[in-house]
This record gives C-alpha cells, structure tokens and sequence, in this order.
C-alpha cells in the first residue's frame, strides 16, 4: 500500500466535513493543514493541504512531486481536489480517483492557474 493511500485512510477515519465560518456564521475562506492526531474538522481544502503534508512531509515537497490543487464543481458547488501523481484525492471518495470519468464533477480549472493559487499559498504558508 502506498503512502498516499495509507494517509488518505488514516486521515478519513479522524475527519469531518465542517464549512468554514466566522464567529456571526458568515462563510468565509480558511486554508489550514489539520493536526496529525486527534478527531479533525475542516473543509476540502483542509482535507486536500492535509494529505499533500502527511504524504509528502511538506507542501514544497508535494509541489516538487507534482502535485497539484485543482478546483471544480461538484454537484453544483465549489470544490478543491488534490492531484497527485497516483490520482485526485478529496474527502469525499475513499481512494485515488479520475474526476473525468464521475458526473458529479465538472469544471476542472485550468492547470496552470491552479499552479499560480498553489505557489501563492505555500508563500502565504511560509510567513
């Protein structure tokens, strides 16, 4: 069993879903990496920055192995997916996956925008 889906077992079995909000409920926008122990809440983000640093040891190392954060809709609403050299991981499917082969899942963004999002936030994460 490889790493990547060691990780992804692990961290489905401690996670679950939570929309991030500000104190007055409002929906606002937070990327974080979870903890490695305990129960976990977060969003897909959360979920996919997790795996890219419990996988690969950092999100440099992650990049360097060519992955990369894809965002698209599923069912209609946003979504980021983790793509990885063994496939794309997300907290919703319970191994690696092709998004082009499910219908829930439309509106890939183009890659090298993603990259962009993705170098931007490692700086964001290193300060």
């Amino acid at each position: 069993m490889s790493k990547l889906i060691t990780e992804l077992s692990k961290l489905r079995k401690r996670f679950t879903y939570k929309r991030d909000v500000n104190k007055k409920g409002k929906r606002v926008d937070h990327w974080r990496v979870l903890p490695k122990t305990g129960a976990v809440q977060g969003d897909c983000e959360d979920f996919s920055l997790t795996i890219a640093v419990n996988t690969y040891g950092s999100l440099w190392n992650a990049y360097r192995e060519g992955c990369t954060m894809v965002f698209c809709k599923f069912r209609g609403g946003g979504h980021a997916i983790l793509k990885t050299p063994e496939g794309h991981i997300d907290n919703i499917q319970y191994r690696p996956f092709d998004p082009e082969k499910l219908s829930n899942y439309s509106d890939m963004r183009d890659m090298w925008r993603i990259e962009v999002y993705f170098r931007i936030l490692l700086a964001k994460l290193r300060m």
